[in-house]
C-alpha cells in the first residue's frame, strides 16, 4: 500500500477488551464469504470494536457496510473535484483532540451560506467519506460525536434536501459503519431545527434519536459535552481556528486520495455469495425440545385455533392436542431444502440469546423459510421481528372494537387462493373513500395483524404478493399519513416478517398515487421499488401476475364477491383473540440481553420509534 493505515499492535496494546482471537474468528469467517472483499486486519478491528467486540453483530456489520459501498449512491463517483468544491462551501472535519472518554469530535458548518450551492448528495458523500477515512487513519474511538453548527441554515437549504439521501446515510451511520454514535449536537440551533428533525426523525432509531441536543441560546450547555480543550478558538476553544483546520483538513483528504481508490475496490459480488440472503441492510408448530411442560400446556388452545393444516387429534376428554413429531416430520417432507440441523442451529443460538421469547419450532422453520435456509439471516430476521414487536405500537394488536372501526372502512385481508407460483396475495382496498375514517397508524396496526395471523395460520408460501386498489385514496389520505408508520411497516415487510415480500401492484391508479409512492419509496430497498407495477389497464396486465382464479369477481376473477371474503376475513381475526394476545406476550427483554450492542444501529434492527 502506498499509504498508511492505523498501527495495529498499538491498538490492541490500548485496547484490554480487544481479542485478537476473535479477531481471527472473524477473518475466518470472512474466508467462508467468496462475495465478500478481502478486510486488512484493522478493518477486522474497527467493525469488532464498534459491535462492542460482539463476533455476530460484526458480521453483520461488515454485511451491511460492503452492501452499502456497493449499491448505495453515496459512495458512487466521488472525485477530487467534488471533495473540493464541498469542503469549499462547507467545513466538515474531524477535529484533533478527543474528549476525555476517548469520543472523536466531528464538527459540521456551514461556510458560504448561499443555498444555491448546497447539493445534498455530495455534501453527504464527502461526510461518509471523512467519517472512513478518518477510522482507518486513526483506528477505534470510544464513540463518534458529531457536532453541527447551524449558524447560516436557511429554508433554502431544508428544501433541497433529498429524502433517500438521508434514509441511506442514517442507515450507514446506524447499521454499517464502524463506528459508535454517542450524540449529535446542534449549536446555534435556528427555528428551522424542528422541520428539519421532523425529516430526519422516521430515520433514526429511538435511542439515537434521544442522543440528539440542541443548544440554542447558550453554548455553555455543550461544553459539558465537548469541553473547550476540543474546540476551536471560534468556539471558545483552545485549538487553532476553522480556517487553519481547514486547510489541513483538506490537504489531508487530497493526499489520501490512493486509500480512497484502494477501498473504492472493496466491494460485494453478488454473483459469489454462497446462499441467497433475505436482503441488507412464527409459526406455532413445536415439539417438546423447544418448549417446556408449562409452555406447552398454556398454548394448547391456541395451537389448535390456528394450525388448522396440521393439528387434528383430540383426546378423550376433549384437549386439544399439540402436533406430534409426524406432523413436524410432514412440514419437512413436503420441503426437501428444510434441513432439521438448521433448525437446530437456530435453536441452539436461541438459548444464547435471553433477551430474546421462546420461539416455537414451526416458528423457526417460518423464519428460516423466509431467508433462504440461511442462518445467518434468520437471526437477523428474529431479532429485528421482534424488536419491532416490543418497541413500536403498530405491532400491539388491536382490540375487536378498533378491528371493527378500521375493517367497515377497509379491506385488508389475504386471497384465500394462492397464485400459482405458491404467492399469497394480500389485497388493499379504501371501502368508506372519507378521509375522516382514516387514521394511518390503525390501518398499518391491521395489515401487520393480517399478516402475522397468516404466516401462523395457512403455512409456508414462496412470498408474499401486495395488490392495492388505489381507488377512493385522495389528497386527504396523503395528507394523513405517518413517515414513521409508513417507515416502520416496510421495514417489518422486507427485514423483519417471516415471508418474503414479492411484488407490489397497484391498480386503478389515481393522481395522489404517483405522491403517495414518492413517500414509501426512500424506504424501500432498491429490490423492492423497483418490483412495485403499476397496472393502468389492469385487466390486461394484472392476470399475467394475479390470475382470474385467484381474484374476487369485482376484479373480474373467480373466488366469489369481495365482500364476502372480507366478512370471512374479518370474523377470522377478531377470533384469534387468543393467538394475538398470546403473540403479544412475545416480547424482547433489554434487561436480560447478554451483550451490548451497537443499537438500530447494529443488527439490522429497525431503525427505532
Amino acid at each position: 500500500m502506498s499509504f498508511k493505515l492505523a498501527d495495529v499492535p498499538s491498538i490492541y496494546s490500548k485496547d484490554p477488551k480487544l481479542n485478537n482471537e476473535d479477531v481471527a474468528k472473524l477473518a475466518e469467517w470472512t474466508k467462508t464469504q467468496p462475495h465478500l472483499p478481502e478486510l486488512e486486519e484493522l478493518q477486522l478491528i474497527l467493525f469488532l470494536h464498534s459491535c462492542y467486540y460482539d463476533l455476530e453483530h460484526a458480521k453483520i456489520t461488515i454485511e451491511n457496510y460492503f452492501t452499502a459501498r456497493t449499491s448505495s449512491d453515496l459512495f458512487q463517483n466521488v472525485t477530487k473535484e467534488l471533495v473540493t468544491r464541498t469542503l469549499n462551501s462547507f467545513f466538515i472535519a474531524f477535529l484533533p483532540r478527543k474528549t476525555a472518554d476517548g469520543d472523536a469530535v466531528m464538527l459540521m458548518k456551514i461556510l458560504d451560506s448561499r443555498a444555491e450551492v448546497y447539493n445534498c448528495l455530495d455534501h453527504t458523500k464527502v461526510v461518509v467519506a471523512l467519517i472512513t477515512l478518518y477510522f482507518h487513519q486513526y483506528g477505534p474511538a470510544d464513540g463518534l460525536i458529531v457536532v453541527y453548527d447551524m449558524k447560516g441554515t436557511s429554508m433554502g437549504h431544508f428544501l433541497k434536501i433529498s429524502l433517500s439521501v438521508l434514509k441511506q446515510f442514517t442507515h450507514f451511520v446506524q447499521e454499517a459503519a464502524p463506528t459508535r454514535i454517542k450524540h449529535i449536537h446542534h449549536i446555534n440551533a435556528l427555528p428551522i431545527t424542528g422541520r428539519l428533525m421532523a425529516l430526519v426523525k422516521p430515520f433514526l432509531k429511538k435511542e439515537l434519536y434521544e442522543k440528539v441536543k440542541f443548544h440554542a441560546d447558550s453554548i455553555e450547555t455543550f461544553y459539558e459535552f465537548v469541553p473547550k480543550e476540543c474546540l476551536p478558538e471560534d468556539y471558545g476553544g483552545v485549538l487553532p481556528s476553522i480556517k487553519d483546520l481547514r486547510e489541513k483538513n483538506v490537504e489531508n483528504v487530497l493526499n489520501s486520495w490512493e486509500f480512497f481508490k484502494w477501498h473504492d475496490k472493496q466491494k460485494v459480488d453478488d454473483r459469489k455469495r454462497v446462499k441467497k440472503e433475505r436482503g441488507f441492510f412464527g409459526r406455532m408448530f413445536h415439539s417438546s425440545l423447544y418448549l417446556g411442560e408449562c409452555e406447552r400446556q398454556k398454548h394448547i388452545k391456541l395451537i389448535a385455533l390456528l394450525t388448522r393444516r396440521y393439528v387434528y387429534s383430540v383426546t378423550t376428554s376433549g384437549k386439544k392436542m399439540l402436533p406430534n413429531s409426524p406432523t413436524i416430520s410432514q412440514i419437512y417432507t413436503e420441503n426437501p431444502t428444510l434441513k432439521k440441523q438448521d433448525v437446530d442451529t437456530i435453536f441452539t443460538w436461541l438459548q444464547t440469546q435471553p433477551h430474546l421469547p421462546h420461539l416455537t419450532e414451526f416458528q423457526i422453520i417460518l423464519f428460516l423459510h423466509s431467508c433462504y435456509h440461511e442462518t445467518e439471516a434468520t437471526k437477523t430476521t428474529i431479532e429485528n421481528y421482534f424488536i419491532l414487536r416490543t418497541s413500536s405500537s403498530l405491532f400491539q394488536s388491536g382490540n375487536e372494537e378498533q378491528i371493527r372501526r378500521v375493517f367497515s372502512s377497509f379491506f385488508i385481508g389475504i386471497l384465500p387462493k394462492q397464485t400459482p407460483e405458491g404467492f399469497v396475495v394480500l389485497l388493499v382496498k379504501i371501502l368508506d373513500s372519507s378521509p375522516d375514517k382514516f387514521v394511518c397508524d390503525e390501518v398499518i396496526k391491521m395489515l401487520i395483524m393480517v399478516v402475522c395471523l397468516n404466516c401462523h395460520q395457512n403455512g409456508l408460501s414462496n412470498g408474499l404478493v401486495i395488490l392495492y386498489d388505489s381507488e377512493g385514496t385522495g389528497f386527504g389520505h396523503l395528507f394523513k399519513m405517518s413517515l414513521t408508520a409508513v417507515r416502520q411497516v416496510l421495514q417489518f415487510l422486507q427485514e423483519a416478517a417471516p415471508t418474503r415480500l414479492r411484488n407490489i401492484h397497484y391498480i386503478n391508479a389515481v393522481p395522489v398515487l404517483k405522491p403517495l409512492i414518492a413517500l414509501a419509496k426512500p424506504f424501500m430497498k432498491r429490490e423492492i421499488a423497483e418490483s412495485m407495477i403499476i397496472h393502468t389497464r389492469y385487466k390486461e396486465s394484472l392476470y399475467g401476475y394475479i390470475p382470474k382464479e385467484c381474484l374476487p369477481e369485482e376484479y373480474g376473477g373467480e373466488l366469489g364477491p369481495m365482500m364476502e371474503l372480507h366478512d370471512k376475513n374479518v370474523e377470522n381475526v377478531v377470533e384469534q383473540h387468543d393467538f394475538f394476545e398470546w403473540h403479544d406476550g412475545q416480547r424482547v427483554d433489554e434487561t436480560k440481553r447478554a451483550v451490548k450492542e451497537r443499537g438500530f444501529f447494529g443488527n439490522l434492527h429497525f431503525f427505532g420509534k
